[in-house]
């Protein structure tokens, strides 16, 4: 069984597989994953985490990701496997701080493996997957199990025929019988406000690129777009590696980093502490806020400026920014 409790040595490697390619590491793992048909021989004797892709609304699956959950860990809960924590996706590769946050709460969990159960095109995918103390949490070389079909009545008898027929030995003999489920972590370390810091007029922004710092992934449509919406920002910024940790950065002269979350509106907002959305926020938006990097402080802004696309969110956030600071 994997050693939950050293995964705090690698959450910096998080930092380098998110900006050098795009993608947090568990989405990297989770798409090396190979689908087969062997289940974890300790499945019902250690904790098992799950991880849910399931869209709000569906015409033909309209189900929520919490009633997906509940039908989901009925099943479990009668197989003896023991579920400790469910989790949307979308949420854990919310963003830099958000992955690094609810991975620190896996940690300590002690986390044998993951079902992973997706909702794509009306098909549903499942998976069961050993977890690693590496960066991206699932084990993408170990052995799997994994069945597919339309309906989850169905693929969640596959798995019930799969267990009883495989025998693993039992040792989870007090199997919660509601799912627990989680939907908020504490992404910033220390305050949180909802303005902006005057020290950026004196402190140099640092701002994460796609890749590493070189000419050729400065070139990238998405980095070249990025420098066009950081045009407006009045104050001194670099677009940089992030890669390299936050203690090099700050050795650098950088006090500051930009950085963002992109998840439903209802979960950047439940992350950053805002009110509820007036409607259900299922929309999938874009938040930007400047964080301290010494301190943990983040700065939000005075005014909500998250948006469905990237750009205009940081379009948003510049204008709020030179608003507050009284800059023309």
């Amino acid at each position: 069984m994997a050693n939950m409790y050293r995964i705090a040595i690698f959450l910096f490697a998080f930092f380098i597989s998110w900006v050098a390619q795009g993608q947090t590491p568990l989405e990297v793992a989770y798409q090396n994953i190979t689908q087969g048909n062997t289940l974890p021989e300790e499945l019902l004797s250690t904790r098992t985490a799950v991880f849910l892709q399931i869209p709000p609304v569906v015409e033909s699956h309209p189900q929520h990701w919490k009633t997906v959950a509940t039908q989901l860990h009925s099943t479990l809960a009668d197989l003896n496997i023991d579920a400790v924590a469910y989790y949307q996706w979308q949420d854990l590769n919310a963003g830099v701080d958000a992955t690094r946050s609810y991975f620190e709460t896996l940690s300590v969990r002690d986390i044998s493996q993951v079902v992973l159960l997706n909702l794509d095109g009306g098909n549903f995918q499942l998976s069961i997957v050993p977890t690693t103390d590496d960066e991206g949490f699932l084990d993408a070389k170990a052995q799997t199990w994994h069945t597919s079909g339309p309906e989850l009545s169905s693929i969640l008898e596959n798995l019930a025929n799969a267990v009883r027929s495989s025998g693993p030995e039992l040792g989870n003999f007090l199997v919660i019988d509601i799912p627990e489920m989680f939907s908020d972590t504490r992404i910033f370390k220390n305050n949180r406000f909802e303005s902006f810091q005057a020290d950026l007029k004196l402190d140099k922004l640092a701002v994460p690129l796609i890749g590493k710092d070189n000419p050729e992934n400065l070139q990238l449509p998405a980095n070249q777009q990025l420098k066009s919406t950081l045009e407006p920002y009045p104050y001194k910024y670099e677009l940089v590696d992030y890669g390299v940790g936050e203690d090099i950065l700050r050795r650098g002269g950088f006090q500051y980093v930009l950085l963002s979350l992109h998840a439903s509106e209802a979960s950047v907002r439940r992350l950053l502490n805002y009110p509820e959305p007036h409607d259900d926020g299922s929309n999938m938006v874009h938040k930007f806020y400047i964080r301290h990097i010494i301190s943990g402080d983040i700065y939000l802004g005075d005014q909500w400026d998250g948006a469905t696309t990237q750009n205009q969110a940081l379009r948003n956030h510049l204008v709020n920014l030179k608003r507050f600071l009284k800059v023309e």
